[in-house]
C-alpha cells in the first residue's frame, strides 16, 4: 500500500476548484491525501482511524502546563523523534525547554518570542519564520515613504510574542527619530479597551502600531 496523508491543523481550511467552492471548515484538519492503485477499502479505514485518534489539538488553549505534559507524552509514550509546531510564545517556550530535557530535536514553526531560541539550547531550532523582533521589517518603506510619521502609539499583549515584537518596534523607532508617546501592555484576555485608547487617542500620535491576536 502506498496511501499517504499529510495533515495541517486550521482555524479555517477550504477547498476549491477553477475559483469554485467545494467544501470548507473552520477549527479542524487540511489533509492532503494521496492514493494508489494498490490500496483498497481496508487501507483507507485504517488510515482515517488513526487520523481520528491524533491528538494535534491537545493544548489548542494556550495552556502552558497543557503544552508541558503533551510533549511529555509526544515524547515519552509515543516515542517520536522530533517535534514540530508551537502556536503561541509561551506554549512554545514551554515546548522548547521541554523538548531540550529529554533531548528531542523542536522545529518551532510559528511561536515568534526572540529569547526561545536564545537560550543556548542545542535542541532547538526555528524554522522560515522570523523572530518578533523582525516582524517590523517589511512594512519600514511603506511607513518612511507614505506615512512619514514623527511620532508613535504602541499598544501590545502582555505576553512573550507581544513583549518581543514591542521591544523591536521601539528600537526601530529610535532609529528613525521617532517618538514613542505611548507605550502601553494590555493583559491576555482583556475585554475592555476603552481607557486605554481613550489615552492613546490623547497623545494624537501620528501612527498606531498594535501588537495583538485576532480576537483583541
Amino acid at each position: 500500500a502506498v496511501m499517504r496523508a499529510v495533515i495541517q491543523r486550521v482555524s479555517y481550511g477550504s477547498v476549491s476548484v477553477e475559483d469554485q467552492l467545494i467544501a470548507q471548515i473552520r477549527h479542524g484538519y487540511v489533509i492532503l491525501l494521496g492514493v494508489g492503485p494498490q490500496d483498497s477499502d481496508k487501507e483507507a479505514a485504517a488510515l482515517a482511524r488513526k487520523i481520528a485518534m491524533l491528538r494535534i489539538f491537545e493544548d489548542d488553549q494556550g495552556k502552558q502546563d497543557v503544552a508541558k505534559s503533551a510533549t511529555e507524552k509526544l515524547v515519552n509514550q509515543n516515542k517520536v523523534a522530533l517535534l514540530s509546531g508551537g502556536y503561541s510564545s509561551a506554549c512554545t517556550n514551554v515546548i522548547a525547554g521541554t523538548s531540550q530535557a529529554l533531548n528531542t530535536p523542536f522545529l518551532i514553526v510559528t511561536g515568534s518570542s526572540d529569547d526561545i531560541t536564545k537560550q543556548g539550547w542545542q535542541y532547538v531550532f526555528r524554522g522560515t519564520a522570523a523572530p518578533a523582533s523582525k516582524y517590523t521589517g517589511a512594512f519600514w518603506n511603506m511607513v518612511e515613504d507614505v506615512i512619514k510619521p514623527k511620532t508613535a502609539a504602541l499598544i501590545y499583549e502582555n505576553t512573550d510574542f507581544g513583549s518581543s515584537s514591542a521591544k523591536g518596534f521601539r528600537a526601530d523607532c529610535e532609529k528613525r527619530g521617532i517618538s514613542v508617546v505611548f507605550d502601553q501592555a494590555y493583559e491576555h484576555g482583556a475585554i475592555d479597551f476603552k481607557p486605554m485608547l481613550a489615552n492613546m487617542r490623547n497623545t494624537n500620535a501620528d501612527m498606531i502600531f498594535a501588537v495583538s491576536y485576532v480576537m483583541d
